[in-house]
């Protein structure tokens, strides 16, 4: 939450026709503009190589585990990470490196308006297809310029404050199997809800309307906002990741930030190929079996490198600090220390948290920058890894909720290079509302806007 303005659960109205997502609206001058934090005099990184993993794995906090002076604990030591391995699963992705003269970025727009849109996810192995999740509950599907409803949930849907259809993801045999798998806030109390449901045997274009069994995952949620939102399969291990957020109020005001016993503030990782699920080995080591990285604060929007692995996190901040997170491929046990930080800097002094922070040592985002010129809340997005802008090839898009700039920028063995701003070449800044950005089987990117717009980014003039 950023204090600037209340969220939901306080009862004060927001902006954006009443809802929570961008942390808040209203302009605070700060006088740094984003900047690389892949190194910080006010925390120390404690995984091993970023590019390649540790073969020891990283520790949480320090002493495996035993967290910072002030800090609370830390995440499991957990397993090292195997860096770029090559996908197992199929993909049309093209992960040869970035080639040709840059030129310039454009977008064109779907020809549809959807109702509050939350993302756009593609089946691997399905060209043909693109799904479109809105908030109210109901995902539509689009293909060959036809627009038509897939799934409806929303009599299952409560969408006040942060709530409502969050997540959607596909199994990564989807082509053969039919599975699919959505994340939303149920009625009528918001609980975090992740639950599997089949294309219909008689119309791929359709699903069955009745759940397979009961919800896989379910966790209650103190507040309506800080719910995460992203699950994804990855396309090394082919295992289901889940971001959940620290449960809301302002200084994580529940406490779950550092505490291993709850999946509020982490990204969990299961095996559903078992019912119930099970658990995959390698999880972190101590907690809940299901952690693979701790101390998020809201990471509403992640994506994995479809050539890497690499999971990138979009962690949304307070009230200074917007962040960016990769945790290579395999590795768990990460802990990105909010709420002792926020970013790469200490939670605590002017507009922070009443937090130590003494000697933190945690794992640092990437990249972070502050709140200023209207900037207030990060929307993580994709690795370009498609065919028709070669030059971009490696790009990590991403976008800030609250003025809608679109930047780039790219993570190689440890090293940051950019961000590079696309707003200019894209008509300008997009405005109030980028909630998402998709990806197609065939690495294209698209970027998703709570407005009711999707727009395909594509080489310019």
């Amino acid at each position: 939450m950023n204090e600037r303005i209340l969220r939901a659960f306080t009862g004060v109205t927001l902006a954006f026709t009443g809802m929570a997502w961008g942390e808040a609206c209203s302009g605070g001058a700060v006088s740094e503009a984003p900047s690389a934090s892949a190194q910080s005099s006010t925390g120390q990184a404690s995984s091993g190589s970023a590019a390649g993993g540790s073969a020891a794995g990283g520790q949480g906090g320090t002493n495996n585990g035993s967290g910072a002076q002030a800090g609370g604990s830390g995440g499991g030591g957990g397993s090292g990470g195997v860096g770029g391995s090559e996908p197992v699963f199929p993909t049309k992705a093209d992960c040869t490196p970035a080639l040709g003269v840059a030129g310039k970025l454009a977008r064109t727009a779907l020809p549809f308006v959807f109702d509050q849109p939350m993302g756009l996810v593609s089946p691997w192995g399905d060209a043909d297809r693109q799904f479109v999740f809105e908030r109210q509950g109901r995902l539509q599907l689009v293909m060959k310029g036809a627009k038509t409803l897939f799934l409806d949930l929303h009599n299952k849907i409560v969408t006040g404050g942060e709530f409502g259809l969050l997540g959607l993801a596909f199994h990564p045999d989807y082509a053969k199997n039919g599975r699919l798998f959505v994340h939303y806030s149920a009625a009528p109390n918001g609980m975090t809800t992740i639950e599997e449901y089949r294309r219909s045997p008689n119309d791929p274009n359709v699903a069955d309307p009745t759940p397979v069994g009961s919800p896989i995952l379910t966790v209650t949620q103190p507040a309506s906002n800080h719910d995460g939102g992203t699950i994804a399969f990855s396309p090394v291990d082919g295992l289901l990741y889940i971001g959940l957020g620290d449960g809301g109020g302002a200084c994580d005001t529940f406490q779950t930030g550092q505490n291993m016993d709850t999946l509020l503030a982490k990204i969990s990782r299961i095996d559903v190929s078992t019912t119930p699920y099970s658990i995959p080995p390698g999880n972190a080591s101590v907690g809940r079996p299901e952690i693979f990285i701790s101390g998020v604060r809201n990471p509403f929007r992640s994506a994995f490198d479809m050539c890497t692995g690499e999971l990138y996190i979009g962690d949304v901040g307070q009230g200074r600090r917007e962040e960016i997170d990769v945790a290579p491929s395999g590795k768990s046990g990460l802990n990105y220390g909010w709420s002792v930080m926020e970013g790469s800097t200490c939670a605590n002094g002017p507009n922070g948290c009443n937090v130590g922070c003494t000697q933190p040592v945690f794992d640092l985002p990437i990249f972070d920058y502050k709140h200023e010129q209207g900037r207030c809340s990060i929307t993580g997005g994709h690795v370009y890894r498609g065919h028709a802008i070669p030059w971009l090839r490696g790009t990590y898009f991403y976008a800030d909720f609250c003025t809608g700039e679109v930047w780039g920028l790219r993570y190689q063995n440890g090293l940051v290079q950019g961000p590079v701003e696309f707003s200019a070449d894209l008509g300008g800044p997009l405005g109030q509302g980028v909630v998402a950005f998709g990806e197609d089987e065939q690495g294209e990117i698209y970027i998703v806007h709570l407005g009711g717009t999707i727009s395909k980014l594509v080489p310019g003039p």
